[in-house]
């Protein structure tokens, strides 16, 4: 019997991002922006999250949130890439901004 090959890209397309918070576990965000905004809103308070979970846009490979780069596209939207070079050509084709966790924190909260 062969092993089965998984393009990460398509088996992750629409797979939840995630935050995994020490108290009340695993909770899944349809959308990187709802993920960011409740991030943003658990750092306020001080809460401990073990991690943040996002897929890079390119590959399709599951990415610690907070060492991810983000796209901030003009529709209020975001995007998550582990390379930079990547995250550049995509903020210029689609007029977005290549943030760090930080300010895509911040850009979701506002």
């Amino acid at each position: 019997m062969r092993a089965k090959v998984v393009d990460p890209l398509v088996a992750n397309r629409d797979r939840p991002v995630e935050i995994w918070h020490a108290r009340d576990g695993i909770m899944t965000y349809s959308k990187l922006r709802g993920l960011l905004q409740a991030a943003a809103a658990f750092q306020a308070t001080g809460a401990k999250l073990n991690a943040i979970y996002v897929y890079d846009n390119e590959t399709g490979l599951k990415l610690f949130g907070n060492t991810a780069l983000y796209v901030a596209r003009p529709d209020g939207e975001f995007a998550a890439f582990l390379r930079r070079d990547e995250a550049e050509r995509y903020a210029a084709s689609a007029g977005g901004k290549v943030i760090t966790f930080s300010e895509a924190l911040a850009t979701a909260s506002s």
